[in-house]
């Protein structure tokens, strides 16, 4: 897997969380301890929604300002196999040189091993999928 291709993954992993903070929402009583609960889930998938939107147009706009044709369309359907293109990478690599390139693909390791222990956790957090 190129560093390139972590966008995809990052772009395909976010939505996911966000649905587990909903689906873990919708699973608690309305107590007081759950409702405490709820603010931080809510705060989190409202996070993950920001993330997720500036994943979105800092991808966009390195694409776009790169020469490259960008489809979002192509991009919101499959946006691993979208970053898994050579010539995308071929193309941000060479707009942004090695530097900002490094610095990008770092982030966005940064970003999965994140989002890789969110899941973790929020797992542990839906009530249907405890183990009792």
């Amino acid at each position: 897997m190129s560093n390139f291709e972590a966008f995809g993954i990052v772009l395909r992993a976010i939505p996911i969380l966000i649905s587990g903070a909903e689906l873990w929402r919708e699973g608690y009583d309305k107590g007081r301890l759950a409702f405490r609960k709820r603010q931080y889930v809510d705060k989190l998938a409202n996070a993950l929604l920001l993330q997720r939107q500036t994943v979105s147009e800092t991808v966009h706009l390195i694409i776009a300002r790169s020469g490259y044709r960008y489809d979002e369309a192509l991009l919101n359907e499959d946006p691993i196999a979208y970053f898994q293109n050579k010539k995308i990478q071929a193309q941000v690599e060479d707009f942004l040189g090695d530097e900002n390139y490094k610095a990008l693909t770092g982030r966005l390791r940064d970003m999965q091993t994140t989002l890789e222990e969110v899941a973790k956790h929020l797992d542990g957090l839906i009530p249907s999928h405890k183990v009792w």
